[in-house]
């Protein structure tokens, strides 16, 4: 992180995320070195501050750490945008999101992605945004059904439970 001081304008906050640890082995998400790496070279000489969630759902805001201290610092007034991989790295949830950004909104903070560089300013862009952040919770969901089912599936092969809420009464 570099250091920086507040600014009339503020500072940029960088905004890193990943579902899966970086510790953790065999996954294939965007690693979160790449994710600063790429976000520290589009800011360039701008005083920025990193917040980083790893291991962190994008199913919601409440339980990643850094991001709420992100938002608290927005409200602060201390940032004046916001830098993200991706959108999916912000949310994977679209009502959240839009209440997000309107509360950024009001504070003066704008959030911009690398890779859909589209101006989120004109109804087109947001449009753009929305379609994208759309298709971010249908994957996050996907994602969840998929799971749930090689779990049950995997219980069903092997006759052992697999973890989760035990209903009282239910035999196998």
């Amino acid at each position: 992180m570099r250091k920086s001081t507040k600014t009339n304008d503020g500072i940029t906050a960088i905004y890193v995320r990943r579902s899966v640890s970086d510790k953790d082995k065999g996954n294939n998400s965007l690693s979160i070195s790449a994710q600063k790496e790429e976000c520290i070279r589009f800011v360039g000489e701008c005083d920025y501050r990193i917040y980083c969630d790893d291991g962190k759902s994008g199913k919601d805001v409440m339980h990643r750490p850094a991001f709420m201290q992100m938002m608290s610092d927005a409200r602060e007034g201390l940032i004046s945008r916001i830098i993200v991989k991706k959108y999916d790295r912000f949310s994977r949830n679209m009502r959240e999101y839009l209440n997000i950004t309107d509360e950024l909104d009001r504070y003066g903070v704008t959030v911009y992605s690398l890779s859909e560089p589209f101006n989120t300013e004109t109804k087109e862009g947001r449009m753009m945004r929305n379609n994208l952040l759309n298709f971010a919770e249908f994957e996050r969901e996907t994602i969840a059904a998929r799971v749930a089912d090689a779990f049950q599936t995997k219980a069903r092969e092997t006759g052992f439970y697999q973890g989760g809420k035990v209903q009282f009464g239910y035999t196998p």
